[in-house]
């Protein structure tokens, strides 16, 4: 039955030898240091695995440049025959298994939970933890040619852990001790957590460790300098940003001038220029589905700020242009990940309605907190920005050491709860599980 199956889908006919040689150097410039499943032996023979060669066509026709009204139908395709290929057992190997399985998560993830990112963008704890496996952190001595594309596929890996410890923590507030589990009932403010937490303070320190050790290669400046573009980088920053925001957003902050809000700005800002620069290059062309998560997190300070009451002229027009600048990305990511659709809808939204958000201070100036003389206000979050303001202009920020005057100018005695904007994206959950993630 299942020969039978294979022969009638015709999922066991090579694809032509110049488009799978095509869609592998499309595999190796592009999703190689998302994925590194597959070397270079493994399609450098004369008869690859078919298995391997309808997934990295897959792979290829994802990658390529959209040619005419039915852009991914090439890709469909060869999903459904890699897909054919792996139910009926053709492939014996498990370890060809395993690497064909990696490719059609790009499509279809199953077990979202066993993926850090996954995990994240669907808003659930991660199935697997660091302390129930022993596997050791790959290194570069573990590829067959230690170039960038290595190098990048392991400080996102490190990116990826800090991400799940952050999704652990807010998930399984069981596993804390009891005191930890009635401060988060509390909602705690900034110094709280940071005094109380000692699972929040390595997190920040660990974010802190990644950015100051990253390799000269993979970092996009060389002191006030940028590096030659690549945009594996730009995806890697892209992922440390959202990863900032993840973390700022477990502080349960409803203030819009609190110190965790103001950072996630910042950081959205950051964002926000690297997709930019990514649509001018066309490179959105090259992002997975992940980036609808990332997409929203880039948008959600922006929105907020956006729709705050007091705000200066000149701030608002920073919050619409770096709204345009998410929206003109996310009509190129749209084209080959038709739910971005809904989501670029639901930003349009957001910009076009009236709802005023109420900054809840009754005074311009910063919180300043004691965090057991170890972090205090924003002083604490400027070394996770180690960039010069030609990263982003909304950098000035973290240097004004309490001047609220360029956010926003807030009424005496208004407060008002953020998480509104939360439910405004719940419409578009069964994409992302954004919502969720910070229910």
């Amino acid at each position: 039955m299942a020969q039978e199956i294979i022969r009638m889908t015709g999922a066991a006919e090579a694809p032509p030898r110049i488009l799978f040689n095509a869609s592998a150097d499309l595999y190796f410039d592009h999703v190689f240091y998302r994925i590194p499943v597959f070397d270079r032996a493994d399609v450098d023979v004369e008869t690859p695995h078919i298995a391997i060669q309808q997934a990295i066509c897959m792979i290829g026709a994802m990658m390529r440049y959209p040619k005419g009204p039915n852009i991914l139908e090439d890709n469909d395709m060869y999903y459904f025959k890699t897909k054919t290929l792996m139910h009926n057992s053709f492939a014996q190997d498990p370890i060809t298994n395993l690497k064909v399985l990696a490719l059609l998560s790009t499509r279809n993830v199953v077990g979202p939970t066993l993926d850090k990112l996954a995990s994240a963008s669907l808003g659930r704890p991660t199935a697997l933890k660091e302390n129930e496996f022993d596997v050791q952190p790959v290194t570069l001595e573990d590829f067959e040619i230690a170039n960038i594309q290595a190098l990048l596929f392991i400080e996102r890996t490190k990116l990826a852990l800090i991400l799940g410890r952050i999704l652990d923590l807010r998930s399984r507030p069981s596993d804390l001790a009891d005191n930890q589990v009635r401060i988060l009932a509390q909602k705690p403010r900034l110094e709280s957590f940071l005094t109380f937490w000692p699972q929040q303070k390595d997190i920040y320190y660990s974010l802190r460790n990644w950015v100051d050790t990253l390799p000269l290669e993979a970092r996009l400046f060389d002191g006030d300098k940028q590096r030659p573009y690549h945009h594996g980088i730009h995806e890697l920053y892209i992922l440390y940003f959202a990863t900032i925001i993840t973390f700022l957003y477990s502080f349960n902050d409803s203030d819009i001038n609190s110190v965790p809000n103001i950072i996630s700005l910042v950081a959205s800002s950051c964002m926000v220029r690297l997709y930019h620069e990514l649509d001018i290059r066309d490179d959105v062309n090259y992002l997975l589905t992940v980036h609808m998560w990332l997409f929203m997190l880039a948008a959600m300070p922006q929105l907020l700020y956006n729709a705050a009451e007091g705000l200066s002229e000149a701030d608002r027009r920073a919050c619409s242009d770096a709204l345009d600048k998410l929206v003109s990305a996310l009509g190129q990511f749209m084209i080959k990940i038709p739910g971005a659709e809904t989501m670029l809808n639901t930003i349009n939204r957001l910009r076009a309605q009236d709802h005023p958000v109420h900054p809840a201070s009754t005074s311009r100036e910063w919180r300043k907190h004691n965090l057991n003389g170890e972090l205090h206000s924003v002083l604490a979050f400027r070394d996770l920005f180690p960039f010069p303001l030609s990263l982003s202009p909304r950098l000035e920020l973290l240097d004004q050491l309490g001047d609220m005057r360029s956010v926003a100018s807030p009424p005496p005695d208004i407060n008002e709860d953020l998480g509104w904007i939360l439910e405004e994206f719940a419409d578009i959950s069964t994409f992302t599980g954004w919502p969720s993630m910070l229910s």
